[in-house]
């Protein structure tokens, strides 16, 4: 399942780094947009429909969620995966 990553964050956040990090990691492809310099606050809050009040700001499919979040679905993710692929070769 290919997943769309957009992570929106600052050039002195710290925690936009360990979002970042993590996903390059797994070898995730991700997007990543500074705000201010890669897009614009307005046009941030007007996609995700609300005030940013702090950032990493991380789309998942176009549905915002967390660090947390993220490491939960990924991870989920993972167990589907490889639950597949111990499928594959048997005779049903």
């Amino acid at each position: 399942m290919e997943l769309k990553i957009n992570v929106y964050g600052t050039e002195v956040c710290p925690n936009c780094k360990v979002v970042t990090n993590y996903l390059d990691a797994k070898d995730i492809d991700h997007t990543y947009e500074t705000v201010g310099k890669d897009i614009d606050i307005a046009e941030l809050c007007e996609t995700l429909g609300h005030n940013v009040r702090s950032v990493p700001v991380i789309l998942m499919d176009g549905k915002e969620t967390d660090f947390n979040g993220l490491k939960t679905r990924l991870n989920q993710l993972e167990v589907l995966s490889a639950g597949l692929d111990s499928l594959q070769g048997l005779e049903l």
